[in-house]
């Protein structure tokens, strides 16, 4: 399974999606308290749905935590979709083609 890497440093972005659009920083901070500090943390939010993309420090507590909240059932009884975001790393700029 491919990881996007920052260059700087070994930390790994987890997206998770499928959640409420109410969802907020607390609430995944919640969902994230055994899988290390989290670095950056964003929020988008649509209609029906929101992502978060979850910044962790290596790639070990981030695989974790898509092993364990991949297919969980949280808030409004949402299945969670978990997994490494491959494009990019969260606050960083948007790579030109």
């Amino acid at each position: 399974m491919g990881v996007d890497q920052d260059s700087d440093s070994s930390r790994y972005s987890v997206r998770v999606s499928n959640l409420s659009p109410e969802t907020t920083a607390v609430d995944i901070r919640e969902l994230f308290p055994s899988y290390g500090e989290i670095e950056i943390l964003n929020i988008k939010k649509e209609d029906q749905s929101a992502t978060a993309e979850v910044l962790l420090q290596d790639e070990e507590t981030a695989m974790k935590a898509v092993k364990d909240l991949d297919g969980k059932r949280w808030k409004d009884d949402r299945i969670l979709r978990v997994g490494i975001n491959r494009r990019r790393v969260p606050g960083q700029p948007k790579q030109q083609p």
